[in-house]
């Protein structure tokens, strides 16, 4: 008997050997697959929106400012100055934080591979392994983030405040309070590390601990006092992580700064509290609403797993059998397999373009699964709570990891929506229950092969779509992986980062011509979200109290009052991101309910700046979808303070306002020089005359920008237009337009080229329209077009008057078919053509003779077209309308409009 004993008992310890062998090494291997997969991309790419820190921590260490007090900063501290002690000892060039990346990545595996299997057990590590490289993998796949992102810091932080509340929990059901009293201590500790990473999201997940431990303290039948000694163990040490905190930063002189930045500023920048935490919601609908066709068969299938095994009572049936080897077998098969993976697609593009075009899992898929599942098990406790049983206590740990994952997710979603990089807790959530479910049932856990093949579906799927789409953030891309292989050489700060040949390009240039026309004391601007520009070229800026002038990590009040800096202190050099109008509206719209934020103000200030100051225009810079632009002032520039606009902010209550040939000439170089104009508003008040005048078209045709906005001439004309293009190019007041054009008239001009369009040469998509106008100008080219040229868009109710004088084609609209041509009016006996070639548009466009022309007839015609728009747009209530001017005889007796002032 003794010997049976001794045998069973040896039997046991050689069992619980080989679960700690296995517990540690699904460890290694899922932490290492995590790490590997971040060393693999951590030297490709470089977004231009990178750097924000490096430049910070060069102001820390470097200039002793300090944020709060010197600089404005809606963060808390803790990852500012992290990254300002590990530059300071490592220095500033990029890769060197790009190799922390792994490091951090490595972490966040290990803290949920620990959290999973205290949930789950030692004896399947392989199930917290599996979970652990799915959820990290899928963390890594959101193309916003950057390795060592100041997101990734809470993420460890996040984690490891999961794990120390899981264990406290479990501590609770097992009745030690010593374990209990020392997780929720480290669990204080890191949440209030989490805090003050990212204020927001911590701060849910500490209202959320505080309500859970109340509510699993009633579950357990414990005594208020000892509820509140819970809650003080675990609220003492988070408190005292903020206290220290707060005295380093008021020894440095900046908690007053502090507390109204990360408070009333960050608050402020986001729209307000009430907007912060819920405004999200609705404004992701549509992403809710594509997810739940797919979100509701999982969840439904977890209910029955859940429901039946609960109802079942089944007790685990792995044991020692054959299934449970298969398990681990599996486990491993899959980490291998994905490590190989991995290498594959590092070296071959094509394998992964091929997973990428699976079937994806958004992070709103996996809020629609989590998210019931917490209230479900919520109502569960609280049934149990009412019936004063203890039939939940199999899920209280699922149910605190549901939780948990829920706060988090709910912070994301504060910033605008949900983010892959914030559902790790979600994923493993899923994938760690549902084969935790399956491990229950005799003759179905052979799904655990599905759900692992899965798994690895969607890890593979999420290094594909790191690798492919590298990097997207508010219209800003970069190369993929495979294309990232040329090393930046010249600037000093990204040596071992390999990008595409045109981002090569950028760097290198932007980084040649800061650098050889200014000096070292001198000072540059650069915005709006591009500070590493700073940090490249060893410059500073000229002072201004917002760093990094985005939407919502800075006031309006401080971008506001930045522009009375740059006023005051010109900098030598302006670099600027091209931001879509886009971008604008939509961060206007969740952060400003629709108001102009700070960030455009400072746009509109440095478009009409660098005009009215004399800075030279050194170019654009393109790669993917970025496009930067750098003015450069010269030595002996004076500031000019010429008037580029009389008025406006561009908007369409405020239009801008020009009435001079040199504003006109102006507006045009800034469209030229890249500035679009979209989404904004310019009207003429005066008629111009451009006599003797040199004139480059509005958007130029080989050039690299067009307008985009509307033009509104309120019914004023431009006279004496001489444009003389080369036999090859595309002329036009617009060579090329993409807005719009309104109430505009040109009179006694000469235009010429290869293929003329009066108003514009050229539209660049349908949308771009020609409303309301007339010309009388001389046009010839091998096309002249009195009104336009090849015009893909609308033209209504305009009038050509002219002499045009065409070798293929001569006629109102000269070459191509228009979405929309109404009341168009051509005169009859001013078009020659050598060949005689009928326009495409001729039998929509109206021809009259001199007798016509000069009637009142056509006058009535038009005028009625006019009436009738207007009346549409009254009874339509469009907000941004323009409305029509009218029309009368001119002094030669020909068609023009009445101007409006």
């Amino acid at each position: 008997m003794e010997k049976l004993k001794e045998r069973n008992f040896q039997t046991k310890m050689n069992r619980l050997r080989r679960e700690d062998k296995l517990f540690y090494l699904f460890m290694f291997v899922a932490v290492f697959a995590a790490a590997l997969y971040v060393a693999l991309g951590h030297s490709k790419t470089m977004p231009f929106a990178e750097g924000w820190y490096t430049y910070y921590a060069q102001l820390i260490n470097e200039k002793g400012l300090l944020p709060y007090r010197d600089f404005e900063y809606l963060f808390s501290p803790l990852y500012i100055y992290f990254i300002a002690f590990v530059t300071r000892i490592f220095g500033y060039d990029i890769i060197v934080l790009r190799r922390l990346g792994i490091l951090m990545f490595a972490v966040i595996a290990l803290g949920v591979y620990l959290f999973i299997t205290e949930i789950v057990g030692r004896k399947k590590a392989w199930i917290a392994a599996v979970a652990t490289v799915t959820a990290t993998l899928y963390l890594q796949s959101e193309v916003v983030q950057i390795f060592y992102d100041y997101i990734r810091l809470m993420d460890i932080f996040a984690v490891f405040t999961v794990l120390f509340l899981i264990r406290a929990v479990k501590a609770m059901q097992q009745e030690n309070d010593q374990k209990k009293k020392i997780n929720l201590i480290f669990c204080g500790l890191f949440n209030g590390l989490f805090i003050n990473v990212k204020q927001n999201v911590g701060l849910i997940f500490w209202a959320y601990t505080v309500v859970l431990l109340i509510y699993l303290g009633i579950y357990f039948r414990h005594s208020a006092k000892k509820i509140v000694k819970e809650l003080l163990a675990y609220l003492i040490p988070l408190a005292a992580v903020t206290a220290v905190i707060y005295l380093l930063v008021a020894v440095t002189g900046g908690l007053t700064g502090y507390l109204s930045m990360t408070g009333g500023g960050a608050i402020s920048a986001k729209g307000g509290i009430l907007a912060i935490l819920f405004n999200w919601v609705p404004n992701n609908m549509p992403s809710f609403k594509q997810a739940l066709p797919k979100a509701l068969p999982m969840l439904l299938g977890l209910v029955i797993l859940v429901v039946g095994r609960e109802a079942g009572r089944l007790k685990d049936e792995t044991g020692n059998g054959c299934w449970e080897k298969l398990a681990d077998a599996m486990g491993a098969l899959y980490l291998l397999g994905i490590i190989a993976l991995f290498i594959l697609e590092a070296r071959h593009a094509s394998a992964a373009y091929y997973f990428i075009n699976w079937s994806t899992v958004t992070p709103y898929w996996f809020f629609e699964i989590v998210f019931p599942a917490f209230l479900a098990f919520g109502f569960w406790f609280l049934y149990n709570i009412i019936k004063k049983t203890n039939k939940a206590d199999d899920y209280t740990l699922w149910f605190v990891l549901s939780g948990a994952y829920v706060a988090i997710s709910w912070g994301c979603g504060n910033s605008g929506g949900l983010a892959e990089g914030q559902a790790t807790t979600g994923v493993a959530f899923v994938v760690a229950l549902t084969l935790y479910c399956l491990s229950y049932y005799r003759w179905i856990k052979v799904l655990q092969v599905a759900v692992v093949a899965a798994c690895a579906g969607v890890t593979i799927q999420s290094a594909s779509k790191k690798m492919v789409n590298t990097y997207y953030w508010w219209g800003a891309d970069e190369a993929n992986f495979w294309d990232s292989k040329e090393e930046i050489e010249t600037v000093p700060l990204l040596r071992g980062i390999d990008v595409s040949d045109d981002t090569k390009a950028v760097y290198e240039e932007i980084y040649k011509e800061i650098t050889k026309n200014t000096n070292s004391d001198d000072t540059i601007y650069c915005f709006p979200q591009i500070p590493i520009f700073y940090s490249l070229c060893d410059r500073l800026d000229p002072g201004v109290r917002s760093k990094v002038e985005w939407f919502d990590v800075s006031t309006d009040s401080s971008v506001e009052a930045d522009i009375d800096v740059l006023t005051e202190n010109p900098p030598k050099a302006i670099l600027m991101y091209d931001v879509g109008t886009n971008v604008y509206d939509a961060h206007e719209r969740i952060f400003r309910n629709g108001g102009i934020s700070g960030t455009r103000k400072m746009r509109e200030f440095l478009y009409n700046y660098v005009y009215a100051n004399d800075y030279t225009f050194v170019g654009i810079y393109k790669t993917g979808t970025n496009a930067l632009q750098l003015w450069i002032k010269e030595e002996d520039a004076e500031n000019k303070e010429t008037v580029v606009f009389d008025s406006g902010d561009g908007t369409f209550e405020n239009p801008y306002t020009l009435h001079t040939a040199g504003q006109l000439v102006m507006f045009s170089e800034m469209v030229n020089e890249g500035r679009t104009f979209e989404g904004q508003y310019i009207e003429q008040t005066a008629d111009i005359d451009m006599s003797g005048i040199a004139f480059t078209p509005i958007g130029e045709f080989d050039g690299e920008s067009y307008f985009s906005g509307t033009y509104n001439g309120k019914g004023h004309v431009i006279r004496n237009l001489s444009i003389q293009g080369k036999d090859t190019e595309i002329v036009g007041l617009f060579g090329r337009l993409e807005g719009a054009v309104y109430n505009l008239g040109l009179e006694a001009g000469n235009l010429s080229g290869d293929c003329v369009g009066a108003i514009a040469g050229y539209a660049v998509n349908p949308e771009a329209e020609i409303v309301n106008c007339f010309t009388d100008v001389n046009v010839s080219g091998s096309r002249a077009g009195g009104i336009t040229d090849n015009f893909v868009g609308s033209i209504v109710n305009c009038v050509s008057a002219g002499t045009l004088t065409g070798g293929e084609n001569a006629d109102a609209i000269a070459y191509n078919s228009s979405i929309m041509v109404e009341n168009v009016y051509q005169l009859t006996g001013q078009k020659t053509s050598l060949l005689d070639r009928p326009s495409i548009q001729e039998k929509r466009v109206s021809y009259a003779d001199e007798d016509v022309f000069n009637s009142d007839f056509l006058v009535k015609r038009l005028n009625a077209a006019v009436r009738e728009k207007n009346k549409a747009i009254s009874e339509s209530g469009a907000e941004e309308a323009i409305a029509l001017v009218e029309w009368t005889k001119g002094t030669d007796g020909h068609p023009v409009l009445v101007p409006e002032n």
